[in-house]
């Protein structure tokens, strides 16, 4: 019975070492993750592929392990109303026309962005990623709703999916459903005052939650921006007390001091927010008036009051920092 066993395990052994050569490793599928997203997106693309073409990226931080060590594989954004249908992303970049172009869903694998694992199989990195108003005509999307991003990777002839994650959708416009939301741009420097190019450009609330995130000119991508070295355009939600703060790419950790007591309007843009630049806090800004700015035949009695985009010290009110002028500066 023992040598029936032995013989029996022999022909096992001879028959796996046609399908698996001695020596010979097996691998699993490459796995790919969402590290780091902002947790709102602008929809606002209405020009599909078209290049530059309009609408506002993100960049999303990426990662793949797994994969076989110096190899290419493809990769793109999928970005939709349920976790099953994510066909509005337009993505950074269609490789297969001179100059790149954006791509989309429907891009062939071959002309997707390429990407190259390291000698472990590793490979990290951002990927820039707007949204197709066409999304908003689906039946399954809310402008209450969250919406879901996955990166896939293409590893031979299949394709490998990162978690799903919920975001925010944001209306970029001054009025509307949803969350709205507008943009911060400026110039980010590192600590000596040189203006730092293709370096991520962090956006935070109160509570530390990254809410917009976007690489510095000259980044590569041609989303019609300005080619000001340095310089970065990002969106986020309305609201104030915002820091905005620069990345080294290498590590993903915060270059010199964040920018604080930023501030976003509905479809506007918050100009000259310069990073590691000058000075690092915003000044207050007047979100509201009463009698609005322009406004004729008011009463000479009406009372007037302005609202801060912060709380402001009293001490600093007086009739030497505030004061009230007519049309002619009087």
């Amino acid at each position: 019975m023992k040598q029936r066993f032995l013989s029996v395990l022999v022909v096992i052994a001879i028959l796996l070492s046609f399908v698996l050569p001695l020596g010979s490793i097996v691998r699993a599928a490459v796995s790919v993750s969402v590290i780091n997203i902002p947790t709102y997106i602008p929809i606002d693309c209405s020009t599909s592929t078209t290049t530059p073409g309009n609408g506002t990226p993100i960049a999303v931080y990426v990662k793949a392990t797994g994969g076989a060590a110096n190899t290419t594989y493809r990769i793109k954004s999928r970005v939709g109303p349920t976790t099953s249908t994510l066909s509005y992303a337009i993505w950074w970049a269609n490789v297969s026309t001179t100059p790149y172009s954006w791509g989309n869903d429907s891009t062939a694998w071959s002309s997707s962005w390429p990407i190259t694992t390291d000698g472990s199989g590793i490979w990290s990195g951002w990927i820039v990623t707007k949204v197709n108003t066409s999304i908003a005509s689906n039946t399954n999307f809310n402008w209450s709703n969250n919406i879901y991003y996955r990166a896939r990777l293409r590893e031979g002839s299949s394709n490998r999916d990162s978690q799903a994650v919920s975001i925010t959708p944001l209306n970029m416009t001054s009025s509307g459903s949803g969350t709205l939301g507008g943009w911060i741009e400026g110039i980010a420097y590192d600590t000596t005052g040189t203006p730092l190019q293709g370096y991520p450009v962090v956006v935070k609330n109160s509570s530390g939650t990254i809410i917009g995130i976007y690489l510095t000119e000259d980044n590569n991508v041609n989303e019609g921006y300005s080619a000001t070295p340095g310089y970065y355009k990002v969106a986020a939600p309305v609201g104030s007390g915002y820091t905005v703060e620069v990345w080294d790419p290498a590590t993903n950790t915060i270059i010199g001091t964040a920018t604080q007591n930023v501030w976003v309007k509905a479809g506007l843009t918050t100009p000259n927010v310069d990073i590691n630049y000058g000075n690092t806090v915003v000044p207050p800004t007047i979100m509201q008036t009463n009698p609005l700015d322009g406004a004729t035949n008011v009463p000479i009695n009406t009372t007037i009051s302005v609202t801060f985009d912060r709380d402001m010290d009293p001490s600093t009110i007086n009739t030497s920092t505030f004061t009230v002028k007519d049309a002619s500066n009087n």
